[in-house]
């Protein structure tokens, strides 16, 4: 799932989090056991996070690497990005933050011989239209076997009281041999603070793509935080889907339960 929205990368994001750090850095490790049992997978985030170059430029990273059960599958994906921060601009009463961005993704098989190599330059505008955060993102990505895409992606957010917040995204995808893709990411969660560093959440989704195809699921997660100090903190959560179902044309409301996942990550932050 892209989700937009909790990217530590995410190019406004990145902007707003800088002014308050210089540097931040995450390491995470995601036991994943998918399809009632059937794949248990190892996500490892061996540092992800930025760094403040100024007051208006911040370079992104990630470095993960992805293990399936026996060693097979086993995968390698790093994104390195410089973000600059523009100027506003004022328009219709509305102000639009602006930020571009230059990025570079690295990924490889177990293989070692399966690799590409993509050039990102991303643009992305945002402002509230009605109580409701709204990004524009265009984007332009360019690979090692010519195969470039170009998308133009919306995402909008909102939170309702103290516990419920909701996102939406939605991805266009256009390759240079003039196939066009959609898909769709819509995410309902509601978050409970338990106290002494735990905390409640139970996420809701539908997701999609083709304009049919899509797949529901509610996932509730429990997790903790520790704070070492106001630099260093540690982080684990538990979280399962309950409930998934997915469909092959959403317009027949035909939804086939299937088997849900289930996921365990223990991490730790530092920031300065």
């Amino acid at each position: 799932m892209k989700r937009f929205s909790t990217l530590l990368a995410g190019l406004l994001l990145v902007g707003a989090v800088a002014s308050a750090a210089d540097y931040s850095a995450t390491s995470e490790v995601t036991y994943k056991n998918e399809g009632g049992g059937d794949a248990h997978i190892i996500d490892v985030d061996v540092a992800k996070g930025f760094m403040a170059l100024g007051e208006a430029t911040t370079f992104t990273f990630e470095v993960s690497k992805e293990f399936e059960e026996k060693g097979d599958g086993e995968t390698r994906e790093d994104e390195f990005k410089l973000v600059r921060r523009l100027p506003s601009m004022d328009i219709a009463g509305k102000t639009f933050s602006n930020e571009v961005s230059l990025g570079l993704v690295l990924k490889e098989d177990n293989s070692g011989t399966a690799s590409t190599e993509d050039k990102k330059l991303t643009y992305v505008t945002g402002t509230d239209i009605m109580g409701m955060s709204t990004d524009l993102e265009l984007l332009g990505a360019l690979d090692d076997d010519d195969n470039d895409t170009y998308e133009a992606n919306l995402y909008l957010g909102n939170s309702f009281g103290e516990n419920w917040s909701l996102s939406v995204e939605l991805y266009n995808a256009y390759a240079n041999d003039g196939e066009h893709t959609f898909s769709y990411e819509n995410y309902l969660n509601y978050n409970m603070d338990l106290g002494a560093g735990f905390a409640f959440n139970t996420e809701f989704s539908l997701n999609g793509g083709e304009y049919k195809d899509a797949t529901f699921y509610a996932a509730p997660k429990i997790s903790y935080s520790y704070s070492v100090n106001d630099e260093v903190t540690f982080f684990s959560a538990v979280v399962y889907e309950a409930f998934k179902a997915s469909t092959d044309d959403i317009f027949d409301e035909d939804f086939d339960q299937v088997d849900g996942n289930a996921e365990f990550s223990l991490g730790f932050s530092y920031s300065k």
